[in-house]
C-alpha cells in the first residue's frame, strides 16, 4: 500500500550515491590517477553483488500484496507499453547525456574563489546540484501514492526538459538552478516510472516490466553518451544540453500519448 514511498526511499539512496560519485571520482582521480575511481567503484559494485546473493527471496504471496488493479492491468494493450517504454528510452537518453558531461560543463562554466582546478570544481558543483535529486525522490515517493503516477510522470518530463534548457542557456546562478532542476525532476520521475510499470502489467509480469524499464532507460539511454560526446567535440558543450532537452521533450510527448490512449481513466494505485 505504500509502494510509492518505498520506491522513493530506494531512489534517495541511489540519488545520494550518484551525487557523491563526481566529487569522489575527482578526488581519487586527482590524487591516484584516472584509473583509481574505476577500481574503487567497480570493487564496491562487486561487493554489493556478492551481498545480494544472501538476501532472502520474496515469496509469490508477498509480491501480490498491495498490487493495484490486476484486472485493469491485464487489459493494457501493446500500444500503451510501446508509448511508455519509448518515453523511458528518450528520458534515459536525456539523463545519461546530461549526467556524463555535467561535471565538465559546470567546471568550465563556473568561477569561484579558491583556485580550484576545473576537474575538482566540476566534481564539487555536480555533487552539490545532484544532491537535490534526493529531495525529488522523497517528494515523488510521497506524491505517487496520492496522485496519478502517469500524469505526474508526464509533467515531470517536461519540467526536466525546461531545466536542461536553462542549464544550456543559463549563466551563474541560472546555470546552477538549471542543474538543480535537472537533478530534482530527473531523479524524481523514477518512482513514478516504477509505479506506472506496476499499473500497466499484471503482478506476474512485474519483473519483466522492471527489466525492460532498466533496458530502455539505461541501455538505450546510454547511446546518448556517444551522441553527447560527438556534439561536444563538433558543436561545443552547450549544444549537447539543447539536444538532451529535446530528448526530454520527446519523452514527455510519448508519456502524453500514453495518457491519451488510456483515456484519462486510470486511477492512482492503492
Amino acid at each position: 500500500r505504500r509502494r510509492g514511498r518505498v520506491f522513493g526511499i530506494n531512489g534517495i539512496a541511489g540519488s545520494l550515491g550518484t551525487a557523491a560519485a563526481p566529487l569522489l571520482a575527482a578526488w581519487l582521480g586527482s590524487r591516484l590517477g584516472w584509473k583509481a575511481p574505476h577500481l574503487v567503484f567497480g570493487s564496491l559494485a562487486l561487493l554489493m553483488g556478492l551481498y545480494t546473493l544472501g538476501v532472502p527471496p520474496v515469496s509469490r504471496d508477498e509480491e501480490k500484496t498491495g498490487s493495484p488493479g490486476a484486472r485493469e492491468m491485464e487489459r493494457s494493450p501493446l500500444s500503451h507499453l510501446a508509448f511508455f517504454y519509448a518515453s523511458c528510452a528518450f528520458a534515459g537518453m536525456g539523463s545519461r547525456g546530461v549526467l556524463t558531461f555535467l561535471p565538465t560543463y559546470l567546471g568550465r562554466s563556473l568561477a569561484v574563489p579558491g583556485g580550484l582546478d576545473q576537474i575538482t570544481l566540476g566534481g564539487v558543483a555536480a555533487t552539490f546540484t545532484l544532491a537535490t535529486g534526493s529531495l525529488g525522490q522523497y517528494i515523488s515517493g510521497r506524491l505517487v501514492n496520492k496522485r496519478r503516477p502517469d500524469l505526474l510522470y508526464t509533467g515531470t518530463l517536461f519540467l526536466s526538459s525546461l531545466s536542461v534548457l536553462l542549464l544550456a542557456a543559463g549563466r551563474g546562478p541560472l546555470l546552477v538552478l538549471g542543474a538543480m532542476g535537472y537533478a530534482f525532476f530527473t531523479f524524481g520521475y523514477q518512482p513514478m516510472q516504477n509505479m506506472v510499470v506496476g499499473s500497466l502489467l499484471p503482478p506476474r509480469r512485474h519483473g519483466l516490466g522492471y527489466g525492460l524499464l532498466a533496458f530502455t532507460g539505461f541501455g538505450v539511454g546510454s547511446l546518448a553518451a556517444a551522441l553527447a560526446g560527438w556534439l561536444a567535440d563538433h558543436r561545443g558543450l552547450s549544444s549537447l544540453f539543447f539536444v538532451m532537452s529535446l530528448c526530454y521533450a520527446l519523452a514527455g510527448l510519448m508519456a502524453g500519448g500514453l495518457l491519451v490512449l488510456r483515456g484519462h481513466r486510470l486511477g492512482h494505485p492503492a
